[in-house]
């Protein structure tokens, strides 16, 4: 598993630093057993909706031809830094 618990007293601090090209197939596909995580990207994909985009797919998809599409790259960054941030 990639995440653990932190138990610490003072939490870490945590920048993140994204654009365009920080993407990676699947990149998501992990983070969704994390239950906050997951509803955030339930909200962004029935946004997303509307404008015929299946951020599931998108997101969890591990053909790295998924992000040849641009829209694809933006909308996957953002939509992971929404609820990361």
């Amino acid at each position: 598993m990639l995440f653990q618990h932190f138990s610490g007293g003072k939490r870490p601090v945590w920048f993140v630093f994204a654009g365009m090209g920080s993407q990676w197939p699947a990149m998501a596909k992990d983070l969704l057993v994390l239950d906050t995580f997951r509803k955030s990207i339930d909200i962004s994909a029935e946004i997303l909706k509307k404008y015929d985009l299946d951020l599931y797919y998108i997101i969890t998809n591990p053909d790295p031809t998924i992000l040849d599409n641009i829209l694809h790259n933006f909308v996957s960054i953002v939509a992971v830094q929404v609820r990361i941030v």
